[in-house]
Protein backbone atom coordinates (compact mmCIF):
# COMPACT_ATOMS: atom_id res chain seq x y z
CA UNK A 1 0.00 0.00 0.00
CA UNK A 2 2.75 2.46 0.98
CA UNK A 3 4.73 1.86 -2.21
CA UNK A 4 1.57 2.08 -4.35
CA UNK A 5 0.67 5.41 -2.76
CA UNK A 6 4.14 6.80 -3.46
CA UNK A 7 4.10 5.49 -7.02
CA UNK A 8 0.80 7.31 -7.61
CA UNK A 9 2.07 10.49 -5.96
CA UNK A 10 5.25 10.47 -8.07
CA UNK A 11 3.10 10.78 -11.19
CA UNK A 12 1.29 13.89 -9.95
CA UNK A 13 2.83 17.05 -11.39
CA UNK A 14 0.85 20.09 -10.28
CA UNK A 15 2.00 23.49 -9.03
CA UNK A 16 0.21 23.03 -5.69
CA UNK A 17 1.05 19.39 -4.96
CA UNK A 18 4.36 18.60 -3.31
CA UNK A 19 6.50 16.69 -5.79
CA UNK A 20 7.94 13.27 -4.88
CA UNK A 21 11.18 12.68 -6.78
CA UNK A 22 12.32 9.31 -5.49
CA UNK A 23 11.52 6.73 -2.82
CA UNK A 24 12.46 3.26 -1.70
CA UNK A 25 12.12 0.97 1.31
CA UNK A 26 15.43 -0.89 0.93
CA UNK A 27 17.96 -0.81 2.44
CA UNK A 28 16.55 2.10 4.48
CA UNK A 29 13.12 3.65 3.81
CA UNK A 30 13.30 7.16 2.37
CA UNK A 31 11.23 9.67 0.42
CA UNK A 32 12.93 12.40 -1.61
CA UNK A 33 10.48 15.29 -1.93
CA UNK A 34 10.35 18.85 -3.12
CA UNK A 35 11.24 21.36 -0.44
CA UNK A 36 8.27 23.50 0.60
CA UNK A 37 8.58 26.74 2.48
CA UNK A 38 5.05 26.66 3.92
CA UNK A 39 2.02 24.47 4.53
CA UNK A 40 -1.57 24.92 5.60
CA UNK A 41 -0.46 24.23 9.17
CA UNK A 42 1.71 27.37 9.04
CA UNK A 43 -0.96 29.90 8.15
CA UNK A 44 -2.36 32.26 10.76
CA UNK A 45 -5.77 31.29 12.07
CA UNK A 46 -8.52 32.24 11.90
CA UNK A 47 -8.09 32.50 8.16
CA UNK A 48 -9.33 35.65 6.47
CA UNK A 49 -12.46 34.76 4.41
CA UNK A 50 -10.89 35.92 1.12
CA UNK A 51 -7.80 33.80 1.78
CA UNK A 52 -9.98 30.84 2.79
CA UNK A 53 -11.77 31.05 -0.57
CA UNK A 54 -8.41 30.97 -2.39
CA UNK A 55 -7.25 27.97 -0.31
CA UNK A 56 -10.44 26.04 -1.02
CA UNK A 57 -10.17 26.86 -4.71
CA UNK A 58 -6.53 25.66 -4.84
CA UNK A 59 -7.37 22.44 -2.99
CA UNK A 60 -10.34 21.80 -5.31
CA UNK A 61 -8.05 22.35 -8.31
CA UNK A 62 -5.54 19.86 -6.88
CA UNK A 63 -8.26 17.27 -6.27
CA UNK A 64 -9.69 17.68 -9.77
CA UNK A 65 -6.20 17.20 -11.19
CA UNK A 66 -5.47 14.14 -9.04
CA UNK A 67 -8.87 12.55 -9.76
CA UNK A 68 -8.39 13.08 -13.48
CA UNK A 69 -5.29 10.87 -13.17
CA UNK A 70 -7.02 8.12 -11.19
CA UNK A 71 -5.79 9.20 -7.75
CA UNK A 72 -8.66 9.10 -5.29
CA UNK A 73 -7.21 10.57 -2.09
CA UNK A 74 -4.80 13.29 -1.08
CA UNK A 75 -3.79 13.80 2.49
CA UNK A 76 -3.91 17.27 4.01
CA UNK A 77 -0.13 17.31 4.49
CA UNK A 78 0.33 17.14 0.72
CA UNK A 79 -1.74 20.26 0.20
CA UNK A 80 0.23 23.44 -0.11
CA UNK A 81 -0.56 27.05 -0.56
CA UNK A 82 -0.22 28.34 -4.07
CA UNK A 83 3.47 28.62 -4.75
CA UNK A 84 3.10 31.56 -7.09
CA UNK A 85 3.21 31.40 -10.84
CA UNK A 86 5.71 28.55 -10.81
CA UNK A 87 4.14 26.16 -13.28
CA UNK A 88 5.73 22.78 -13.84
CA UNK A 89 5.71 20.94 -17.14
Amino acid sequence: MFINELANWTNLVHKNIVRVYDYNIFPVPYIEMELCDCSLADIKKPVDPDHAVRLISWIADELIYAHSRGKRSLREKSWGEDRGDRQRD
